[in-house]
């Protein structure tokens, strides 16, 4: 073999090195400058959680909290160990000796020393370990275990894996994985259930979606309200939607993504996971953009849900309908003279005496039980004072049967126009929740405090509140399945 001088071989590496140190020196800082989490810890507590979990992932024991439960629950794989019974009488060595290592100190230090080399290695990024951080380090214990069994006979071999594949079993069958960057995390992040049930989503998605859509446009953009929960199958900007479609102008994103800078003006696709198979959202809309922009209003998303107003308008939509919650999206997005001239545009004019004559008009429609007169009349007292939350309020709960979502955009524009209006919040917690909306319910609930610091008293918010907890997988640390 050919030797070189230390000095040379440092020489030639030395390029790489440099250009590693620098891309690795540019990633931290750019992560320490977007506000994400740091990706790497030096302290103590991590060093020594990246050595527990590995003597943990070293004995398969990545899944701890469900590990015993798994074992009576799976039994051993049969099928291997029945191809094993013949290694049983295979005849023996002539020497049994002489597997025997010749100087077993010395490889057990080696094995230790490699060891703690490559657990020290996983302390940094011990937040987010997974079981497979420790392949290298298996190396040490594989030699270990082999000093330790290496006079074990064939029948001890043949119990031992027998007992190996029962503990596979139980740990491959545990259906849990960590979702928390955290360090004395127990669970592994990544385990076995997780991959299998990623792979089993994307092939069942990846079907449907080409059924839904065989051959969808060049440049097309999806995106994706709803999937099953913990799927991996809408990562980035679509990377799996141009490998499945063989497209590289194909991009996707989460509904809430929806924005000028994804979307512009490409053609759209808008796809929600109904619990058994992906459809198409909104597909017999007169005017789908308009239903974009009011959700994503609801998803307090006021700039794409502004974009997606402006394509409705583009597209031929209901110039009134869009023009007016145009102007809310653009005044919630901090465009104060957009919202105005986006009111004015479809007649919107400041008339107080016409508020004061429209508003009684209504009170005398509700009165008569003529709820559809009164929505009118309220429309019109909307128009001559936009800014006033009464008729928004009242709007609000009298669309409430019939049409839930623009009831609770008119109890959003009321409780933001007046946040002492502990009622109309009351009423949009109560909607948002019963629309699964539970992210704008939880701040919602936020804002309420604020203004009604009692609410728990209120039998209503408190059992909207439970449905949330239970609902949320905030505060968990280890999802199961």
């Amino acid at each position: 073999m050919e030797r070189r001088p230390w000095q040379e071989t440092l020489r030639r590496i030395a390029p790489f090195g440099a250009v590693g140190l620098l891309c690795f020196t540019v990633g931290l800082v750019m992560r320490a400058g977007s506000g994400a989490a740091p990706l790497l810890h030096f302290d103590p507590a991590h060093f020594a959680a990246g050595y527990a979990h590995m003597i943990q992932s070293l004995l398969g024991l990545e899944q701890p909290g469900v590990f015993a439960g798994a074992l009576l629950e799976h039994g051993p794989a049969l099928a291997p160990l029945l191809l094993l019974v013949p290694l049983a009488l295979w005849p023996p060595p002539r020497d049994p000796g002489a597997a025997t290592p010749g100087r077993p100190a010395a490889l057990a230090a080696f094995s230790l020393v490699w060891l703690v080399a490559f657990g020290f290695v996983t302390g940094p990024v011990a937040s987010t370990w997974s079981a497979y951080y420790y392949t290298l380090a298996a190396v040490g214990a594989a030699l270990l275990a082999g000093l330790v069994l290496a006079r074990a006979d064939r029948w001890g071999w043949l119990a031992l894996t027998a007992g190996l594949l029962w503990w596979h079993s139980a740990s491959s069958g545990s259906r849990t994985f960590a979702v928390v960057d955290r360090p004395w995390v127990w669970t592994s992040h990544l385990t076995s259930f997780y991959f299998e049930r990623a792979s089993a989503l994307t092939g069942t998605l990846s079907r449907h979606l080409l059924s839904l859509e065989p051959a969808p446009p060049q440049e097309a953009r999806f995106f994706f309200a709803t999937l099953p929960s913990w799927a991996v199958f809408q990562m980035g900007n679509g990377a799996q939607i141009r490998y499945l479609y063989r497209d590289p102008t194909l991009a996707s994103f989460f509904y809430s993504q929806f924005s000028e800078s994804t979307a512009a003006d490409h053609p759209c696709r808008f796809i929600f996971w109904d619990g058994t198979s992906l459809r198409h959202l909104y597909a017999g809309s007169r005017d789908p953009f308009f239903q974009v922009g009011t959700d994503l209003l609801l998803l307090d998303r006021p700039e794409g849900a502004a974009h997606a107003f402006r394509r409705a308008l583009a597209s031929g939509g209901d110039r009134r309908d869009d023009l007016y919650w145009l102007g809310w999206a653009e005044l919630w997005a901090g465009h104060r003279e957009a919202a105005e001239l986006s009111w004015s545009s479809f007649g919107a004019r400041d008339d107080p005496v016409r508020w004061l004559s429209e508003m009684q008009a209504a009170r005398a429609a509700l009165e008569a039980r003529d709820s559809l007169g009164a929505r009118r009349d309220l429309m019109a007292a909307i128009e001559s004072s936009i800014g006033r939350p009464e008729a928004h309020a009242v709007l609000g709960r009298l669309l409430g049967p019939g049409q839930p979502k623009y009831a609770m955009l008119e109890l959003k524009v009321a409780a933001w126009l007046d946040p002492a209006d502990g009622s109309s919040r009351r009423d949009l917690v109560r909607r948002l929740v019963a629309a699964r909306l539970d992210e704008p319910a939880r701040r919602e609930l936020e804002a309420l405090e604020r203004v009604y610091p009692a609410w728990r008293s209120d039998t209503a918010l408190a059992g909207a509140a439970r449905t949330l907890e239970q609902r949320s997988d905030r505060g968990k640390s280890v999802i199961r399945f």
